[in-house]
């Protein structure tokens, strides 16, 4: 007997909703720094890495008190310093 094999929707394959999800160096770090889990950094949060705290109102680019994950990515990039 022969068995077919059901179509996957073009649309699923597109948006990666099949592909298994790879944490970075950066997405670990991120979360190792948010103690919260509330997907932000505080200044508090932020002040447990070294040279952080420096440039935390510059990484803020919307300016309102706390990095989210892009900006704290934006900032690691711009500093070369995106690990994978």
């Amino acid at each position: 007997m022969r068995r077919k094999l059901k179509a996957v929707p073009t649309s699923l394959l597109l948006t990666g909703a099949f592909w298994p999800v790879v944490a970075t160096a950066a997405d670990e770090e991120f979360a190792d720094l948010d103690r919260n889990g509330d997907g932000f950094l505080s200044v508090a949060e932020a002040g447990m890495k070294s040279g952080l705290m420096e440039r935390f109102t510059q990484l803020d680019s919307d300016a309102d008190g706390q990095l989210s994950e892009e900006e704290w990515k934006a900032g690691r990039a711009s500093a070369g310093d995106e690990r994978r």
